[in-house]
């Protein structure tokens, strides 16, 4: 079965976004807005499983923070979570504007702590909550980009792993050139880092293109499943300001709070 998050990947830029408030266990019930807020290109950012490290609650909390708006998706399930309970009150405190999609007939009020300042929308169809929650006070067009991209059904994404399964038996030879170690330089290098991880998340963000003082100018983020050795490096790379870090190596990257943005990658609902 595919994940949420991997259906809906929470944003990760800089551009204005919502903070999308919602127990875990109601994920599935939220499928099916999701993917209408997503095609009308909705930024939506929303925390993946609870945080297992000190650095990893830290960046959620400061994410939650930069939230222009938190939308609430208010049943039983949330009012019992405690999680979503504290973050509403935090975003509240901060007086971010919120919106609670009220899913029940329960008291949706006290019940959460929200105060007259909250918008409540009755959850009804999709389309008729999506309009409303479009013309509700404290949503803004600014919060709208592109169409955003949805993931495929899990049947369309079997049929294009048993092509690519036959298109890498065809290549078998090719794939075993390719396991072979890189090189870490390239013609038309000029600037070079002793650390091949760095190397590598370098010629990435470049898209294959040499390595040089005028090239490395035009890196502003870099991606890693794991920091390199030797992140004093990263200095040579003037307008870098975010590096997107797979979450399992998220204490690592506690050093490099004050210098950058860390964005935090995979895991899923």
């Amino acid at each position: 079965m595919v994940r949420f998050s991997e259906l809906f990947p929470p944003y990760g830029g800089e551009q204005p976004y919502l903070y999308f408030c919602f127990s875990d266990a109601d994920a599935r019930r939220l499928r099916s807005l999701f993917r209408r807020l997503y095609e009308r290109g909705c930024r939506i950012w929303y925390p993946i499983g609870h945080g297992s490290t000190a650095l990893e609650r830290e960046l959620r909390d400061a994410r939650m923070r930069k939230a222009r708006l938190v939308v609430l998706y208010q049943t039983k399930r949330a009012r019992m979570d405690q999680a979503v309970k504290s973050a509403v009150l935090v975003c509240q405190e901060k007086s971010i504007p919120i919106i609670s999609l009220d899913a029940d007939d329960a008291e949706s009020t006290l019940s959460m702590g929200l105060d007259s300042r909250a918008v409540h929308l009755k959850m009804r169809s999709v389309d008729a909550t999506e309009t409303a929650l479009l013309h509700a006070n404290g949503f803004s067009q600014e919060l709208i980009g592109p169409s955003l991209p949805v993931r495929k059904k899990p049947v369309l994404a079997i049929a294009t792993a048993i092509f690519a399964a036959v298109f890498l038996m065809i290549g078998a030879a090719a794939l075993v050139r390719r396991l072979r170690p890189p090189p870490t330089e390239q013609p038309g290098d000029t600037v070079f880092f002793s650390d091949p991880v760095l190397t590598a998340a370098v010629r990435d963000a470049l898209g294959g293109e040499p390595i040089t003082e005028e090239s490395l100018e035009t890196v502003t983020t870099l991606r890693f499943d794991a920091l390199p050795e030797h992140t004093d490096e990263l200095a040579l790379l003037s307008n870098l300001s975010r590096i997107k870090l797979n979450q399992a190596n998220a204490d690592d990257a506690a050093s490099l709070l004050e210098r950058y943005e860390i964005v935090l990658t995979g895991g899923g609902l």
